[in-house]
């Protein structure tokens, strides 16, 4: 069943106490279900269907997660019903975000779970709304029923960083840069990203803040020239590492630089100081959701980009840690 964006359907929340939300998407998709499940799970089980790495995120968050390329997840998208079912038995509300024209996985839905309420929706808001993909989720589980307010979810998550607990002691000592995303559309050439490391480098060479150049597979075709640069530099390469890893890295940054993508939604949500560069896609859907963000959107106008990112750097924010 679709819900159309000007109904809301108003369920009790104690109907639902065992709820599967399916989304499978890259880390930043997937980031986008945790202010709907930091609020759900006061009062319901959580279990969510997705892919890694994305997912890994959300496990301390959830009841459980499922990674959707792995086991019987492929059920879902059979012309007819398999015979054996998808965990997790008992459930009594499926949201699944999957395009589904015509109405297949739906059907799957249904004969996998017959006990639960079943919806599936697409799995973005139409780009005419300018809604955030984040308020999309929660809006669409609102009208489930879930036991939701979407306004207070994304309220939440832009007041405080969703993937630090409140009584986590955290010493922030890195200024971070990630100069790729999953679309080279998404982002400024290379010279934009030497230039700033340049200037950054001139500009606080007295801090003793650690500097880092951040790559991920996506990037691993520039990693030898940005390792020249590094060393010119005197900054660090770091590769992304596990998932574990990459969070207790990213909870140890002041200051984070990058593109629209998924490590600049993991920042956000871990309180760093976030600067995110929208390029090509449009900010009132992606804008990475924490305390501390500033978004910068001036199309493929390097120059001033570059001068509103320098404007961001200010030399106070800057803590003086040893390396």
């Amino acid at each position: 069943m679709f819900i159309p964006l000007n109904i809301i359907f108003f369920n009790t929340m104690e109907k639902y106490r065992k709820i599967l939300i399916i989304r499978p998407g890259a880390i930043g998709d997937t980031l986008m279900l945790l202010p709907s499940i930091k609020i759900l799970t006061q009062h319901s089980q959580v279990y969510v269907a997705g892919r890694r790495p994305g997912i890994n995120f959300l496990f301390p968050h959830t009841s459980e997660c499922f990674d959707m390329d792995e086991s019987a997840w492929h059920k879902l998208f059979l012309r007819s019903p398999a015979p054996t079912g998808l965990p997790p038995s008992g459930v009594n509300l499926v949201a699944c975000f999957i395009n589904d024209p015509k109405g297949m996985i739906w059907r799957n839905l249904r004969f996998h779970y017959p006990g639960a309420e079943i919806f599936v929706f697409p799995s973005l808001p139409e780009q005419c709304l300018k809604m955030h993909v984040a308020q999309y989720v929660a809006y669409c589980l609102q009208g489930c029923g879930a036991g939701i307010d979407s306004y207070e979810a994304i309220e939440l998550a832009c007041k405080s960083p969703l993937l630090v607990e409140k009584d986590q002691g955290l010493v922030r000592q890195h200024l971070m840069l990630h100069p790729g995303s999953g679309s080279r559309k998404k982002n400024y050439p290379l010279f934009f990203w030497v230039e700033l490391i340049q200037k950054i480098t001139l500009r606080f060479e007295d801090s003793r803040i650690k500097k880092i150049v951040l790559l991920g597979p996506a990037e691993q075709d520039i990693k030898p020239y940005f390792s020249d640069i590094a060393s010119t530099w005197e900054w660090e390469i770091a590769d992304i590492p596990s998932p574990e890893a990459l969070l207790g890295l990213m909870r140890e940054t002041e200051i984070f630089v990058g593109h629209d993508s998924g490590m600049s939604h993991l920042a956000a949500m871990v309180g760093a100081r976030t600067i995110v560069l929208f390029k090509s896609t449009d900010p009132s859907m992606w804008r990475p959701l924490g305390p501390r963000v500033v978004v910068i959107k001036e199309g493929k106008n390097e120059e001033k980009t570059l001068a509103r990112v320098f404007e961001q750097l200010n030399l106070n924010t800057l803590p003086a840690v040893s390396r």
